[in-house]
């Protein structure tokens, strides 16, 4: 019993990574066909205001794993070292660039292209990661892992280039819903009802080629019914998101449908697939922890759990509103004036196209 409440832990943490970062990802990945660069920059900026907090979800997210369900965490971990091991690389580019863009003014165009394909690459790789988990990993009588460790197997190519490529296109829709009530984005404005048709194809397919996996969906009896009452609510959401992101619609609820969308699918496969956790019949009830060990963990968890809930409601209710054209890094007003959406051009940032002689020669006047 203790393991199937534990089991509420980590698809929390994972529902909020990707909800969260997943719309960090998608922004940065839609700036790679930003042309305009103080758009770019105001992008970063929309990132730099919480992207610490949503990120703080998967390193819950592997405490949870690691702690609860440390068969999971043994199998699962070596078959997809690659891909995760990519992953933090690419979080820790794309999070000190982050930090330098958002702190600094006069930084090169080259940091914002770090950070644009740093989320690029963590996207990719988060996609090989979740596909691998879809197919059966080989574990010996103790339940160790003794495959070979990579990103597909010729079986399943097909799947998991549609779990990547379904990864790259929610996180864009999720980015593209949460920019447009940020910042004035005619690239967001123009792309999301396109990355919203691509991003419900592409979870339509997944949920549909789960059936040809070791551990199909389960479409009978009360948990079948709750699997298709799931993913009716994400065809609603699809099709309320798809009015709210209508070019004149108002842009503040488009976000909160997405990312509705993406959770009711991502908790119908759990719900799909459920007892078993891992593929092919490692159940939840065999993977977890002593119920002693869960109790002190449920205490342990649970405050970080409030803690970290707490304070990303704190950062996004403050950061709720559009992005301050007139602040820099963070809503802090910066000496040069910032980034303005209604007036700036790269010229205000200086002649040599970063502004870096400009706004220092500026500070120092004031």
């Amino acid at each position: 019993m203790m393991q199937e409440i534990w089991l509420i832990v980590p698809v929390l943490c994972l529902v909020m990574y990707i909800i969260l970062d997943g719309y960090d990802l998608g922004v940065g990945i839609l700036l790679l066909g930003e042309r305009d660069r103080r758009r770019r920059r105001e992008g970063v900026e929309v990132v730099a205001q919480t992207w610490d907090i949503n990120e703080s979800w998967l390193i819950l997210l592997g405490v949870s794993l690691w702690a609860g369900f440390p068969a999971v965490y043994g199998a699962a971990l070596p078959h997809v070292y690659i891909p995760v091991i990519v992953m933090l690389l690419c979080l820790i580019v794309r999070g000190f660039a982050t930090e330098l863009i958002s702190h600094r003014h006069d930084t090169r165009e080259a940091w914002v292209r770090a950070f644009s394909l740093g989320s690029l690459g963590a996207a990719i790789a988060q996609g090989f990661a979740l596909a691998g988990l879809t197919r059966q990993i080989t574990v010996d009588a103790d339940g160790n892992f003794v495959g070979e460790p990579g990103i597909w197997d010729a079986a399943s190519v097909g799947m998991t280039l549609l779990i990547v490529i379904g990864t790259v296109v929610v996180y864009m829709a999720l980015g593209a819903a949460f920019l447009r009530r940020k910042v004035d984005s005619p690239l967001a404005v123009a792309a999301g009802r396109t990355l919203l048709i691509g991003a419900v194809v592409v979870l339509a397919l997944i949920v549909g080629f789960l059936g040809t996996t070791d551990v199909p969906l389960t479409w009978s009896g009360a948990q079948g019914i709750l699997v298709g009452v799931l993913l009716l609510v994400a065809l609603v959401s699809a099709v309320i998101a798809w009015r709210t992101l209508a070019p004149d619609a108002p842009p503040h609820s488009a976000y909160r449908w997405t990312a509705l969308l993406v959770v009711a699918c991502l908790l119908a496969v759990v719900v799909g697939r459920y007892p078993v956790i891992l593929a092919p019949d490692l159940t939840v009830a065999e993977a977890g922890a002593p119920d002693i060990t869960m109790i002190v963990l449920l205490i342990g968890v649970g405050i970080n759990i409030f803690l970290i809930s707490f304070y990303t409601i704190f950062a996004h209710r403050v950061f709720s509103g559009p992005l301050d054209g007139g602040a820099g890094s963070n809503g802090r007003p910066s000496p040069d004036g910032g980034l303005s959406p209604d007036g700036g051009s790269d010229s205000d940032l200086g002649p040599d196209s970063d502004g870096g002689p400009a706004a220092d020669r500026k500070a120092a006047q004031s």
